[in-house]
């Protein structure tokens, strides 16, 4: 009893007890609805019996008992299809509160962790930041340069292609001498066939001039005769010996 006179409010169901006693009434209709319709099948089979009877009064009675157990079972119809409904609501429901405290927890962690942090002090930070990034950058491209006297490119350039032209024309001048071909060294030996060629030429000039001169200024036809013959054999040898100088020169 309480002494100011006011009830204290009941505290409200928990969504996940509210879901089970609907899952409960949801049995319980299920349980009844095969019963009504057990008694619908037996209320029938008696209906036939009667009216197999003649009893056309107590067959329209058990008819009518069908018919209204036929009405309960589809009024629970309607009943499970609600209790479906409100089911599925507060299972939604539960997810949406699941969801929603999560969420607000995270606000709530987000909010502390960024109680200390400024939008001002940031851009400061990210400034300096950038700022150390470049003196960093600087200091290595400093410390990149060479250092001492410096040497022209190119200059270097220059002394190189000079002293690779200086040891090409070293490998030139020790390079060998290129060797006499077969042609040069038998051109003696050509000059030293043909003198025999010249020396019977020579005697075949001299010969008519031996010839005996008869009265009135004419040669003695017997010595013309082996002239002309000697003549003839010399132009032969002197011809083969001149296609054997052609072949050597042809070498």
């Amino acid at each position: 009893m309480n002494l100011f006179g006011k009830k204290k409010a009941a505290p409200a169901p928990k969504l996940s007890d509210s879901i089970a006693l609907l899952r409960d009434a949801q049995t319980t209709l299920e349980k009844r609805e095969k019963h009504l319709e057990k008694q619908v099948v037996a209320a029938r089979d008696a209906a036939k019996e009667k009216l197999k009877a003649k009893d056309k009064r107590g067959a329209i009675h058990l008819l009518k008992r069908s018919k209204l157990l036929e009405t309960q079972i589809n009024q629970i119809y309607g009943k499970k299809a609600n209790i479906d409904i409100q089911i599925m609501a507060l299972e939604s429901a539960a997810s949406n509160k699941e969801i929603f405290d999560v969420m607000r927890a995270g606000k709530d962690a987000l909010k502390v962790a960024t109680a200390s942090t400024d939008v001002d002090k940031v851009a400061d930070v990210m400034e300096d930041i950038a700022e150390s990034i470049q003196m960093n950058d600087e200091v290595n491209e400093q410390m990149a340069q060479p250092i001492g006297p410096q040497v022209d490119e190119d200059e270097l350039n220059a002394e190189l292609e000079e002293m690779e032209n200086e040891l090409m024309d070293q490998q030139l001048l020790a390079a060998p001498d290129v060797p006499v071909t077969a042609t040069k060294a038998k051109e003696p030996v050509v000059a030293a066939a043909s003198q025999p060629a010249v020396a019977a030429a020579s005697a075949a000039a001299a010969a008519p001039q031996r010839q005996v001169v008869m009265a009135g200024g004419d040669a003695a036809p017997a010595a013309a005769a082996p002239a002309a013959s000697a003549n003839k054999k010399l132009s032969a040898k002197e011809q083969s010996e001149l296609k054997e100088l052609e072949a050597l020169m042809g070498m």
